[in-house]
């Protein structure tokens, strides 16, 4: 299980991977707006209409990255998480959970804050539940059907 014991840093940065950084800088506003197009057309062909819901972030003073698309599994579908992912990497669909564990759940985190996981109870739903898929800049649009008609077959196999 996924669980932050201590406070740690992360400096494993290199120097090509900071090159290569520098020249993605360069091309943000691109890459952002295929972001947000890959997610839009995503999110479009999936809908709100299965048993699922779509994490999407619009507040007027913010700016989102599009990193990927979160789709949190209502019940019964939700308990059925791993298996679903599973089914879709083997059908060739990349996925991520974020994370495993919401933070008042990790030791370093409930020892440092007095974080008391009931507190946080959509943490846990997204935490426990969520799907991300991918939408980089690199997907084209027969690739993202692709994902999107993956995701509600696979998701179909499972009762609801």
């Amino acid at each position: 299980m996924y669980d932050v014991p201590t406070l740690g840093l992360n400096y494993r940065m290199s120097d090509i991977n900071a090159a290569l950084g520098r020249r993605q800088l360069a091309r943000l506003d691109e890459i952002l707006r295929r972001r947000r197009r890959n997610f839009t057309q995503l999110k479009t062909a999936l809908d709100d209409k299965g048993p699922w819901w779509i994490l999407d972030a619009k507040e007027d003073n913010t700016t989102n990255s599009f990193y990927c698309l979160s789709v949190i599994l209502k019940a019964p579908l939700n308990t059925r998480r791993n298996e679903i992912v599973s089914k879709l990497h083997a059908a060739g669909v990349g996925t991520s959970v974020y994370y495993p564990q919401p933070v008042p759940r990790m030791t370093y985190y409930k020892n440092k804050y007095g974080y008391i996981a009931a507190d946080y109870p959509n943490a846990a739903i997204i935490s426990d539940h969520g799907v991300a898929l991918p939408v980089g800049p690199h997907l084209q649009p027969e690739e993202l059907e692709f994902i999107a008609s993956t995701f509600k077959s696979v998701t179909q196999e499972f009762p609801q």
